[in-house]
């Protein structure tokens, strides 16, 4: 009886599992494609803003990816507890199949995170760079006197 409870309960959390794993891959596809948007906004010149507006919904879905990543590892620890009593094969397989979206998935969101941060530091890079006219505009006198511009005239 305990046994048929608990192949029920395990049917129910697989249904929940796959409901998760279709939410993140649509999260997943709805980012690919908002990325290839981003890029030909980028490539046309497009105004900052609509590209900003890309941006917050690529964050929103990566919010909602962690949350059902959220999900999924939570049954992913139910799924160990539990595995005594399920059939040994199918377990090992969901638990190395969660294991490996769990990975997948941190490894996409943290590039998304290094990526930004990269890019965040470039910005500042040139915002702060001794060379620009704006930033600095005696060390790009001084810099424009030494040769070190870009027209390959001397001052």
């Amino acid at each position: 009886m305990a046994e048929a409870a608990l192949r029920t309960s395990a049917r129910e959390r697989v249904q929940k599992l796959t409901a998760a794993y279709r939410t993140i891959l649509g999260a997943y596809e709805d980012l690919e494609s908002l990325t290839e948007t981003e890029l030909a906004y980028l490539s046309e010149g497009r105004p900052l803003a609509e590209v900003n507006e890309l941006l917050r919904t690529k964050r929103e879905r990566l919010r909602e990816i962690r949350v059902e990543e959220e999900r999924v590892t939570g049954e992913r620890e139910w799924w160990k507890k539990s595995r005594r009593s399920l059939p040994p094969r199918d377990c090992r397989e969901l638990l190395s199949l969660l294991d490996s979206i769990s990975r997948t998935i941190e490894r996409t969101v943290s590039g998304e995170a290094e990526c930004r941060s990269r890019l965040e530091q470039a910005v500042a890079w040139g915002a702060d760079s001794p060379l620009r006219p704006a930033a600095n505009p005696k060390a790009a006198a001084s810099a424009y006197a030494r040769g070190n511009h870009r027209s390959g005239e001397r001052a």
